[in-house]
């Protein structure tokens, strides 16, 4: 199988992907936690209209890994990115595909210049895959140094 990778601005692009790519965002949700809402077109609008961006890996049709980086204003003018819900299905885990996803994030806020260095939201049981990333251990998240 081949995995093709996508870079997502707007919910037109995110629906090229295939029929069910909103299905298959919320399944990818749902490995995250109980606690994660529900992805709907009105609040990828939302999401896509400020500036946030996701990737999507495919096979074929099917999403089968993601994740968002979105920026949060800081005082100083500058913007805080965030990459969050990095997900991708069991049957396609340990093929590089959440390694590949986090690289196109990390390459696309380094094409702001006023990003501040990139936080990243993670449950505690991924740790030692971010660090082996190149994301170094901060209080509150996990920071990568650009």
């Amino acid at each position: 199988m081949k995995i093709a990778y996508h870079l997502v601005r707007n919910t037109s692009e995110l629906v090229a992907l295939g029929p069910n790519a909103l299905v298959d965002l919320n399944n990818l949700s749902q490995r995250l936690g109980k606690n994660t809402r529900a992805v709907t077109i009105e609040s990828l609008q939302f999401f896509y209209g400020v500036g946030s961006v996701t990737v999507c890996a495919c096979d074929g049709e099917k999403i089968v890994g993601a994740a968002d980086v979105s920026y949060a204003p800081k005082r100083n003018g500058r913007m805080l990115p965030v990459i969050s819900h990095v997900a991708v299905l069991s049957d396609y885990e340990g093929q590089g595909i959440a390694t590949k996803i986090i690289a196109m994030l990390v390459e696309e806020v380094g094409k702001n210049k006023n990003a501040q260095p990139i936080f990243l939201q993670h449950s505690p049981s991924c740790r030692r895959f971010y660090l082996k990333l190149g994301f170094k251990p901060d209080p509150e998240a996990m920071r990568f140094f650009t």
